[in-house]
């Protein structure tokens, strides 16, 4: 349980030796005395052995953690639906946690639309637990679709994009190149990039990609952005310009360009990068010859050096240091080596959306057959 006093935030937890005849007593008590009819997580052991069960919705364990954050999975005790659920802490947090709410609400409304949304997990609710959103330190924000096998990096750190068919590894990226391209479409910049951002719903004849956790994402200005060291991204996937002014006084969508670069270097050839991911080669000044950018350099003209139509082609040049000079989201699509892998996931998209019609409709007629 979660308590704050003031400035002062406290955590209770208990455990006990014999968690399962513990929860078998604990629920007929919680009934009897307290007219409490599921298990709530304020009165469950830690971890909790139960489901948590918030309104509608039921919380089968964390799947992952940050410092402000819990993912978990869960799912519409009525519908069945499955979705993710993000526990935002609030607490020193507060107007991080409310922005991050308010970033996911903007960019629901604008790419509701997009036919390429289904590439990108939306929110589907907000809940608070006992207090109003604006007094909790505590609330669930729930996404779908659920990435029920993880993210790029899980994949990558179990070693799985060694065995993975190219064939599906581009269906993947070119599904989260689609979602990457609706952000920008409505006017976003998602800032943030990388394998761990990047969920997996289903792997195989149906693989399935989303672009997730656009918390740090920001609108498009007409000036574009001012640099700023610290201000969003991960080490190791931040663009030159996103916090060095030298190489550009501004940025713009070619930030998220750079970054998805990296994350195809990540997928189609090590499961990692060989660059430093505690400091920023860019910063203070990519004229420095820090032995990490050096790493970084060599790389990338050894994958210039292959084939115009190769995916080693096209990831050196998503890895253009100046973002003039870099493609944009279309002409990545468009690259030889993706091209006929964007046709396939359009057909499939648009054969999925037929299909979705044709089933309400079929409803419809039943309904009125009915009556």
């Amino acid at each position: 349980m979660r308590l704050s006093i003031g400035p002062h935030r406290f955590i209770f937890e208990f455990k006990v030796p014999h968690e399962e005849p513990f929860q078998v007593a604990l629920r007929p008590h919680l009934a009897a005395n307290h007219g409490q009819e599921h298990v709530n997580e304020a009165t469950s052991a830690t971890p909790s052995a139960n489901d948590v069960y918030i309104d509608d919705w039921v919380l089968h364990g964390a799947v992952g953690a940050s410092a402000t954050s819990i993912i978990h999975a869960a799912s519409h005790t009525k519908s069945g639906e499955v979705v993710a659920v993000k526990r935002l802490r609030f607490g020193l947090s507060r107007k991080i946690a409310e922005q991050e709410v308010k970033v996911y609400d903007e960019i629901l409304a604008s790419i509701r639309d997009n036919r390429y949304s289904t590439f990108v997990m939306q929110k589907r609710a907000l809940l608070s637990t006992q207090w109003p959103y604006e007094s909790t330190n505590e609330v669930y924000l729930f996404w779908k679709p659920l990435a029920r096998l993880g993210d790029f990096h899980q994949l990558g750190m179990a070693g799985k994009w060694y065995k993975t068919p190219e064939a599906i590894k581009k269906v993947l990226f070119v599904q989260v190149t689609l979602g990457l391209s609706a952000l920008h479409d409505a006017g976003w910049i998602h800032r943030d990039l990388k394998p761990a951002n990047l969920g997996i719903v289903e792997l195989g004849e149906d693989a399935m990609a989303v672009v997730i956790d656009q918390g740090h994402a920001c609108r498009r200005k007409p000036g574009g952005c001012k640099p700023q060291v610290g201000s969003c991204g991960t080490v190791g996937f931040l663009a030159p310009e996103l916090e060095n002014s030298a190489v550009a006084a501004s940025y713009d969508i070619e930030v998220d360009v750079w970054s998805l670069g990296v994350v195809a270097f990540f997928v189609f050839f090590m499961g990692r990068i060989p660059w430093s991911t505690q400091h920023n080669m860019f910063v203070p000044s990519p004229n420095a010859e820090s032995p990490t950018l050096q790493i970084f350099r060599e790389l990338r003209a050894g994958l210039l050096r292959q084939p115009e139509s190769s995916i080693e082609n096209l990831i050196g040049d998503m890895l253009e240091e100046d973002p003039r000079r870099r493609p944009s989201i279309q002409t990545v699509l468009a690259h030889p080596a993706l091209r006929d892998v964007r046709t396939e996931v359009e057909a499939k998209l648009e054969a999925g959306k037929s299909t979705g019609q044709k089933r309400s409709q079929d409803a419809l007629l039943g309904r009125v057959s009915e009556r």
